[in-house]
């Protein structure tokens, strides 16, 4: 089993090495004259030979180094699993995400179409209770659906959070050659849920508490000068909210991957992740956004087809004497089609993730040569 424990420093510099015993210490008094080693002059020039002329460069100065070739260090790293074992690029981490994915269906995209299923029946049969209720027509259908869909997102955070962390431990399985089952990613996770349920809470309390001040701020500006001032001072606390939001989830990204592997509780994932993230929040934002906008467009190819269809079929038989509601089939067929566009998106995201945290280790407290050991030893 792997040690995925946070060393107790940073990744130390290689010493070189030593061949053969040191050599002895000069006493004092060792190299008087007469009693130490005396030079060679067997090979200097006699008088009258010539010394050998020296050699130079073809511009008269000293000769120019000849070049080495060899392959670059860390281009072939040993590679056990799904990604080198070294410090990785965008497309190592990209590979590595789909090799997971393609390497192990079963415990990637069955485990989590199972997930999202099991958490999608309460709020399908929630939805399904109110949909006799024609939307617009009355008020009280318009308040219940709001409050299906408010169910329905919290339902759906307690899945990804559930389904990122045992995501997580097949990716770092995957890391070493090895596939983890979804039995095995269950006993990992299973003793984990509270901690990564409480990392979840303290990142929502941070938003919730960033939103409410800059509200307090557009409201001070409404009361001190008025609509003009309230409208300028409301675009810039949105701006500056939408990028401390970002900055935010990007350095605490790694939280579920540091509770799930390492261990720790919610604070202290926090904070390592705010430790492995430092200086490098350009990167992993960038990463993080290419990954996002590919999953976006995996959703959409599926969502936006089936919108399509299913608008058009209930549009085609829709009675036009009769009132604007929702059929069960469609409120159906979408839930069972957005189940779908998770079950394939979701693996490769928290893919990413997971090989994120596992590159920022590798790149400050060499977590390959803990790797390497551990590929080797199975």
């Amino acid at each position: 089993m792997t040690n995925w424990a946070s060393p107790s420093g940073e990744r130390q510099p290689e010493q070189p090495a030593h061949h053969g015993p040191p050599p002895p210490t000069p006493q004092y008094g060792q190299y008087a004259p007469g009693r130490g080693p005396q030079p060679d002059h067997s090979q200097s020039p006699r008088y009258g030979q010539q010394y050998p002329p020296p050699q130079t460069g073809p511009y008269g100065g000293p000769p120019s180094p000849q070049p080495q070739y060899g392959p670059a260090p860390g281009l072939f790293a040993p590679k056990p699993g799904v990604i080198p074992l070294r410090p990785l690029v965008l497309g190592d981490i990209l590979e590595g995400a789909f090799r997971t994915v393609r390497g192990n269906p079963m415990a990637t995209l069955g485990m989590s179409l199972v997930i999202s299923t099991l958490f999608a029946i309460p709020t399908l049969l929630l939805t399904l209770l109110i949909t006799n209720t024609a939307f617009g027509a009355d008020n009280t259908g318009d308040a219940l659906v709001s409050i299906a869909n408010s169910v329905g997102q919290l339902v759906g955070v307690f899945a990804s959070i559930l389904l990122s962390g045992m995501l997580i431990v097949v990716v770092a399985e995957a890391v070493l050659g090895h596939r983890a089952s979804i039995g095995e990613a269950w006993t990992r996770v299973k003793p984990r849920i509270w901690a990564l349920l409480g990392a979840t809470l303290l990142l929502m309390l941070g938003g919730i508490l960033i939103v409410a001040v800059l509200v307090g701020v557009t409201l001070l500006a409404y009361l001190a000068g008025g609509e003009i001032a309230a409208v300028i001072v409301g675009i810039l606390a949105v701006v500056a909210g939408l990028a401390l939001l970002i900055w935010l989830g990007t350095r605490t990204m790694l939280s579920p991957a540091a509770v799930t592997l390492e261990g720790v509780g919610p604070v202290r994932s926090l904070k390592r992740s705010w430790e492995l993230t430092r200086g490098q929040f350009w990167r992993i934002f960038g990463i993080s956004l290419v990954t996002q906008l590919l999953v976006g467009m995996i959703a959409s190819m599926i969502l936006f087809p089936a919108m399509l269809v299913g608008m058009g079929v209930l549009l085609a038989g829709a009675d036009p004497d009769a009132g604007v509601a929702t059929p069960l089939w469609f409120v159906v067929f979408m839930q069972v089609m957005t189940i779908i566009s998770t079950a394939i998106t979701a693996p490769f995201s928290s893919s990413v993730t997971g090989l994120l945290y596992i590159d920022q280790r590798i790149r400050r407290e060499a977590l390959d040569l803990e790797l390497m050991k551990a590929a080797g030893q199975k």
